[in-house]
């Protein structure tokens, strides 16, 4: 038996509700092509559904019940603390969380 998704566990958990799960898809990116055309529903990151619909026929929708928000967190060795790749990689997580442009592109 699979086990949920954070979300699946928490709707159960919290409010009674059992999602219908019809589709796993290995990625984020994989999510639009299983949605587009159907009834069908996912939840994923709010930023990232938004997207999405600038350039997809989706509709972004609240959920029905508060999910509590995601941490994010970053982590590596620290003796790579002065590594200019990991330096970059920071900057360019942290340009990206507060919603700036990266590379020419809004994330």
């Amino acid at each position: 038996r699979r086990v949920g998704t954070q979300d699946q566990i928490l709707l159960k958990q919290d409010h009674g509700i059992e999602p219908r799960v019809e589709v796993i898809a290995a990625t984020y990116s994989a999510v639009p092509q299983y949605l587009i055309g159907t009834e069908r529903i996912a939840t994923t990151y709010r930023r990232l559904a938004e997207k999405w619909a600038r350039f997809l026929p989706l509709k972004v929708m609240p959920l029905p019940v508060a999910l509590p928000e995601v941490t994010w967190s970053v982590q590596w060795h620290q003796y790579r603390d002065l590594d200019p790749g990991i330096q970059w990689m920071r900057e360019q997580i942290v340009t990206a969380i507060r919603g700036e442009e990266v590379n020419g592109g809004a994330i």
